[in-house]
């Protein structure tokens, strides 16, 4: 309750701040001009940040909402990567997609929509000059496997063991609970997220779940009850 509370005033801070801007910039040049326009700049910028932490809390912290359905993987599948397309692009990030097909699977595809879209950012973070980026969805037995493979920065052993504590974040504008979200998503569908890194080398994000979940599972699920 108290982090959505927090929501209305930081709004009215960074509009506010905007507006302000506004005003600064229509002021003649001088320093106090240019010092009051940075001192707004990290205002505003600090306020967002604040705020992308609250609502990020507010999706960890609420229960999951399980809605399986019919859903061509494949298709979510390039479809994230449509969504994506313009962001890699404007980093210099090239992307190869091998695709199989796989049957239709019962799973929430907002849920591993969200996941997917969160491991190609993630992906893209490391490399800030560009790069090359593989997208990968196979099948294996009853399950469904999708990876995704950075030439990135990599991590050390020790910040990837932490990569799914709360708050734990190397970005200067991440929340640090990004990670959690793809782990939350991946447990509602009975699967699994592996992160296998090398520093210096790059990173690969798989995803592994059933593709079809168990009758009992369905059946648990918050909107079944």
């Amino acid at each position: 309750g108290a982090a959505q509370e927090l929501g209305n005033p930081w709004n009215s801070i960074i509009m506010k701040a905007d507006l302000t801007e506004r005003l600064v910039a229509k002021l003649p040049d001088s320093e106090t001009k240019d010092k009051i326009a940075k001192d707004l700049d990290v205002i505003v910028s600090e306020s967002e940040r604040l705020k992308r932490i609250v609502e990020d809390f507010l999706k960890a912290a609420r229960p999951l909402s399980f809605r399986p359905v019919e859903t061509d993987l494949k298709k979510l599948c390039e479809r994230c990567l449509a969504l994506m397309e313009p962001e890699l692009h404007e980093s210099d990030i090239a992307i190869q997609q091998y695709l199989s097909p796989v049957p239709p699977a019962l799973l929430d595809d907002d849920l591993l929509s969200g996941a997917v879209i969160n491991v190609i950012r993630n992906a893209a973070e490391p490399m800030p000059e560009g790069g090359l980026m593989i997208f990968r969805l196979e099948t294996e037995g009853d399950f469904f496997k999708l990876s995704v493979r950075d030439n990135g920065t990599g991590m050390s052993e020790e910040t990837a063991e932490k990569m799914f504590d709360p708050f734990y974040t190397t970005k200067q504008t991440g929340t640090g609970l990004g990670m959690l979200q793809i782990k939350r998503a991946m447990e509602a569908h009975s699967g699994t997220i592996e992160i296998k890194t090398r520093l210096g080398k790059g990173t690969t994000v798989t995803l592994k779940a059933p593709l079809r979940q168990s009758e009992t599972h369905v059946l648990d699920s918050p909107e079944a009850k």
